[in-house]
């Protein structure tokens, strides 16, 4: 017997990307219910996942997807129509799967009395439908004869043979319909020879009917053998056998030339979708990690040569050295590229999200996403889903008003919350912008003031950046009474902590009236950045290339004082100084003037000088994580290993353009 345990992570990856799927699908339909062509991708969908859990034995998911195929069956055969309530019970249904199948990654077998409740929801809302009259049903299984057809069957009679047309009903909870066709199909076949069935035999195999379909059978038998066989099939509710003394009237074909060539346009590219199907390989994300670790050795290894390629010069050396250089880049592309996904896998989870939010809070919320092609870290993407989830929400429960409260500011009634990602650098940004009431930055400090956060005096001189930065402050909270969203102060201090944990950085910009806009921005990767090497005393440091807009000889820049801190001045712009060997307290004497060098750093809102030795050069760098006894300290974001295998601690200039440590006062 078939040990089915070793599919069973397969089974559960490949339904949770039907499922969601199937969320947006349903969310899609919900808007455009008048659409015909949702139910039958929706129908799709659930039919898939009712094959797949037949075929690993788990009688819940198959029986609850068989309930969810009969109720869209009734909205394709117009029994029921596709509003209100319908797709709240279909969204149950999409949760309650997520629900078993999550149950069974845990190990857990849940038992049939778990969904009894929404299976009965289910089999009543159908039931409770006005039904098609039998007279309907028959009418649905009239037949037509082409030339071909009337031909044999012509023949066949001059042979001796009769015809016959047998009507099958098979019975509502079939869970296996695919194989009870084709039982009779075959027990039929014994009897004589099938010359047609409605729908067709390719359909019938992949289920794309109901519960009724009609054979015509061409045999010697009689009626009574045919009888005696359907009577000893299993799981048919009623059939029906006429005799076919005369063919039909002639008809037209029911597939015109043209429906012909678009069938054969359809066949060619689900063999196109399967080849490409068949192209892909689903891959661990350990295996990758263990991939791109390999990649990180070898760019080190590269470096030690280039070291060694420095003091042992040689043609050949250097030629191979460079094949190796380029072999190396290319491999690490390759990785990286297999470990990048797009935002869309994290973006595709929250119009359900905002949907539920809105009905619960009796608000109109309009989501509009863009840019989810962007791609990012796989590590990243996993790390990214709870710090917008607290976002949003927020953005749904304070930002955004309710349908009043927008018309009499004279806005949409309907809010609009925008989810995008782009590009900037070697970095990502993704912005979760609304238009809502904006944050009052005079309420801030009233809720600061009162939860202790700030003190009178500190509420006088805090400007409009440190005010919206007492929003991250643990515990904080502007909600005058907790639900079931928000309104504990939980939340925001540790979506800027996750933030910070993926080197990246969030902010806010606000305009009361006018709405609020959250960025975040974080690399592309965790693993592999380009880096600039600096010397301070005989201590090799790292800056991430993408934080150093320009560098400078310490002798072309004047030292000037401003409010008794040092300062530059490049271009007019005056930039704090920050003496690193003081910051890092780097013991020995320092350099001569002569030959320090200034290297300007920046973010979106502060640049900063840092005066360093001297410098080693930019370098393709593997981030190495600190040990749990280093991570509490701010200055470091990780370590790497060098060509000559010395260990060089990489700097958080984040930390650095904190304001905490700019400039240094002037004795």
């Amino acid at each position: 017997m078939l040990d089915k345990s070793q599919y069973l992570q397969q089974f559960v990856e490949e339904t949770r990307e039907y499922l969601e799927n199937l969320n947006n699908i349903l969310l899609q339909w919900e808007r455009q219910p008048e659409d015909k062509g949702m139910v039958q991708e929706v129908f799709r969908i659930a039919h898939t996942i009712k094959g797949m859990a037949a075929t690993m034995e788990l009688e819940e998911i198959t029986i609850l997807s068989h309930h969810l195929e009969n109720l869209l069956d009734h909205v394709r055969q117009g029994k029921i129509k596709a509003e209100g309530s319908f797709f709240d019970l279909l969204l149950a249904s999409v949760d309650a799967l997520a629900s078993l199948v999550q149950g069974l990654e845990r190990g857990s077998t849940p038992g049939k009395e778990e969904i009894a409740p929404l299976l009965a929801r289910l089999q009543g809302f159908g039931s409770g439908q006005a039904r098609s009259s039998g007279k309907e049903g028959e009418q649905a299984l009239s037949l037509s004869f082409n030339e071909y057809e009337k031909k044999v069957m012509a023949r066949a009679r001059e042979e001796g043979f009769e015809v016959f047309q047998i009507n099958v009903w098979l019975q509502p909870d079939c869970l296996l319909k695919r194989a009870r066709v084709y039982v009779i199909l075959r027990s039929l076949e014994q009897l004589g020879e099938i010359i047609k069935t409605v729908p067709t035999v390719e359909d019938l195999e992949e289920e794309k009917f109901t519960d009724h379909f009609t054979v015509v059978l061409i045999c010697r038998a009689g009626e009574e053998a045919i009888r005696k066989t359907m009577e000893g099939l299993a799981e048919i509710e009623r059939y029906e056998l006429l005799a076919l003394a005369e063919p039909a009237a002639p008809a037209a074909s029911s597939r015109s030339p043209a429906a012909e060539g678009s069938s054969g346009t359809k066949k060619k590219t689900k063999d196109k979708d399967r080849m490409s199907a068949r192209q892909t390989v689903r891959v661990g994300i350990d295996r990758l990690d263990q991939l791109m670790n390999l990649v990180g050795e070898l760019v080190i290894t590269k470096t030690r040569l280039e070291q060694l390629l420095a003091l042992h010069t040689g043609s050949e050396i250097e030629e191979a050295l460079k094949g190796l250089g380029r072999i190396s880049s290319t491999l690490q592309d390759v990785v990286m590229q297999a470990r990048m996904v797009p935002v869309a896998q994290v973006f595709n989870r929250f119009p359900r999200m905002i949907r539920d939010m809105a009905k619960e809070l009796g608000k109109e919320i309009n989501l509009v996403i863009s840019g989810e092609e962007t791609e990012l870290d796989r590590r990243v993407i996993d790390e990214l889903a709870d710090p917008l989830v607290h976002i949003i929400r927020n953005a749904v429960d304070h930002g955004l008003e309710d349908t009043a409260a927008r018309v009499a500011a004279g806005k949409p009634p309907q809010g609009r919350l925008d989810l995008l990602a782009y590009y900037e650098g070697n970095s990502v940004v993704i912005e979760v912008k609304d238009d809502g009431r904006g944050i009052s930055l005079e309420k801030l400090k009233e809720a600061a003031l009162k939860g202790g956060f700030i003190t009178p005096a500190e509420a006088e001189t805090m400007g409009e950046e440190e005010t919206l930065n007492l929003i991250f402050a643990p515990g904080f909270s502007t909600a005058s009474q907790v639900s079931s969203i928000s309104g504990r102060g939980v939340g925001l201090d540790a979506v800027r902590a996750k933030i910070e944990s993926l080197n990246g950085t969030i902010d806010v910009e606000t305009e009361l009236g006018v709405g609020t806009v959250f960025r975040i921005k974080i690399p592309l990767t965790l693993a592999i950045i380009q880096a600039l090497l600096i010397n301070l005393g005989p201590e090799v440091y790292a800056l991430p290339l993408e934080r150093v807009e320009e560098i400078r000889r310490a002798e072309e820049v004047a030292i000037k004082s401003i409010q008794g801190k040092e300062v530059i001045t490049i271009r007019g712009e005056v930039i704090p100084l920050v003496h690193l060997r003081e910051i890092l307290e780097v013991a020995g004497e320092a350099e001569g003037r002569g030959e320090d060098f200034l290297v300007i750093v920046q973010t979106e809102q502060q640049r900063l000088a840092l005066l360093v030795d001297d410098l080693v050069g930019q370098k393709e760098i593997v981030i190495k994580p600190l040990g749990r006894l280093l991570t509490r300290i701010s200055l470091w974001a990780g370590a790497t290993i060098l060509g000559d295998g010395k260990v060089a601690l990489i700097l958080d200039t984040d930390y650095l353009l904190s304001g905490s440590n700019v400039g240094r006062e002037v004795s």
